[in-house]
């Protein structure tokens, strides 16, 4: 406690201005600033954008991983095709995509060397649904490859179960 002579002028400040000097409408009945709740308002004005900017890395977080794995998903299935080791059940179990998503398969009626063409396409899953109007509906990725041995497979689109 700071002890002040009674007519001089206390040693401490306080937000800026000497208590002492407070206009009598800036203080309520017990002596508080009426100021005190101006931090909570500025923290409720600000906690929705602080929500909305953590939220949106959350959702576009996923959204990467998501496309990464359909990514990932056509080229698994073209090494599959290139080795002529394609099965669309083994394609759809290495690779961790959500249900309804396709595989689409084109160049099979080339040989040994030609290029052979598979897209992976998925719905996107999204956790929170508030930024679904900027992130697309629809994930997909292609990938080409040579064909390394004669093809068994055929042209066409699957889905996966």
């Amino acid at each position: 406690m700071i002890r002040v002579a009674p007519h001089s002028r206390p040693l401490v400040e306080r937000r800026g201005i000497f208590r002492g000097d407070m206009p009598q409408a800036a203080r309520t009945r017990n002596g508080h600033d009426a100021e005190r709740g101006a931090a909570l308002v500025e923290f409720a004005l600000v906690l929705p954008i602080l929500l909305m900017v953590a939220l949106g890395i959350i959702e576009f977080g996923f959204a990467l991983s998501q496309q990464l794995d359909v990514r990932h998903g056509a080229r698994e299935a073209s090494r599959m095709v290139a080795t002529d080791d394609y099965t669309l059940s083994d394609a759809c179990s290495r690779i961790n995509l959500a249900t309804g998503s396709t595989i689409t398969l084109a160049g099979a009626g080339g040989g040994i060397g030609d290029e052979a063409a598979v897209t992976v396409a998925a719905p996107l899953q999204e956790l929170t649904g508030f930024f679904t109007g900027w992130l697309p509906a629809n994930l997909t990725s292609e990938a080409k490859v040579r064909i390394e041995q004669d093809p068994n497979w055929s042209n066409g689109s699957s889905a996966c179960p």
